[in-house]
């Protein structure tokens, strides 16, 4: 059997609707993922026990992460592939957002020393 024939099995058995549910899943895993890690990190000077709320806090973003990817791919490859790549590009967005206030924010910063 060739990789080819087991791709395109693998894609008819695959209904739309649940390509569309791995492509939101992993969009909304993604963008709870980095705003709880931005959350964790902001965060950490105000809590006693800094590391256990910091270890506590990553343990359920990879719950997260490996729960809704293991409900919604079934094992399929091809919702697992959707699923990252979603969650990725959710995560370039989220970086590349943050890293755009960084700049804004120090440039008010710096306007304002002058």
């Amino acid at each position: 059997m060739n990789s080819t024939y087991l791709w395109t099995i693998m894609w008819q058995q695959t209904e739309v609707w649940r390509i569309i549910a791995a492509l939101l899943s992993g969009i909304i895993v993604g963008a709870i993922y980095f705003q709880s890690l931005r959350w964790s990190v902001n965060r950490l000077h105000t809590f006693k026990h800094k590391w256990t709320v910091f270890g506590g806090v990553a343990l359920l973003r990879i719950a997260l992460f490996f729960g809704t990817m293991i409900l919604v791919a079934r094992k399929n490859i091809i919702l697992i592939i959707v699923y990252l790549l979603a969650f990725f590009i959710t995560k370039i967005i989220v970086m590349w957002r943050e890293k755009k206030h960084l700049i804004i924010d120090k440039s008010r910063s710096d306007n304002a020393e002058n």
